[in-house]
């Protein structure tokens, strides 16, 4: 684990990192750049990296064990054979097969999944849902996506947790400076999904959750 508190961890060292989460940090070589000098995100590596996420946050912990041992009703079956007769589609546009994978999350999940923007220009994560208390809202899913596996210059993995990172470094409310964030990712490319966890502890930590 990191030596440093999270007392000592600010929004000031935040704000340094997620202005380093520069659009261009998609493409694997350009992370791999970054990572060799001062992490941005960890992924249990290197040596230094911070806790597992489902230490961090039941919520994951729970997840996982419900992709094992919960009860799935016919409806649950119905909904994801419905998912994966509309992702194995080809589709000419990535933002054809985003749209049919936002309304179809939408009305299961029974949230608005809509995009997030992010500050830069022409930067916004292609998946979002959020919930909101008071003056503050929470991100509860971030997610990027690609038509077909290899297709354009970016990792959709690389890239949500990217945005995951800088919604948070771009956010100057106290409360969501001083808090874990724990929120789910999820990755997207062609019809093969994944799905990982994310806090904001001593660093920027993300770790897949499926395989």
């Amino acid at each position: 684990t990191k030596t440093s508190s999270r007392e000592d961890y600010t929004y000031s060292a935040a704000s340094k990192k997620a202005k380093r989460v520069a659009e261009d940090i998609g493409p694997p070589s350009s992370f791999c750049k970054w990572e060799k000098c001062d992490p941005i995100i960890f992924n249990h590596r290197p040596h230094s990296a911070d806790i597992p996420v489902t230490l961090y946050h039941e919520v994951f912990a729970h997840f996982q064990e419900n992709c094992t041992s919960c009860l799935i009703s016919k409806d649950d079956c119905d909904s994801v054979i419905e998912l994966i007769v509309k992702m194995t589609a080809a589709f000419k546009l990535e933002d054809d097969r985003r749209k049919q994978f936002s309304d179809w999350a939408s009305d299961y999940f029974e949230l608005d999944i809509t995009k997030l923007a992010l500050p830069g220009p022409h930067q916004e994560a292609d998946l979002w849902a959020g919930f909101s208390s008071g003056k503050n809202t929470f991100s509860l899913l971030i997610g990027e996506m690609k038509n077909e596996i290899g297709e354009g210059s970016r990792c959709p993995y690389i890239q949500a947790c990217a945005s995951y990172a800088k919604q948070i470094g771009a956010n100057a409310n106290s409360t969501i400076q001083k808090s874990l964030n724990p929120a789910f990712i999820i990755y997207i490319a062609g019809p093969y999904l994944g799905v990982a966890g994310a806090v904001f502890g001593n660093d920027f930590t993300m770790e897949p959750l499926t395989s």
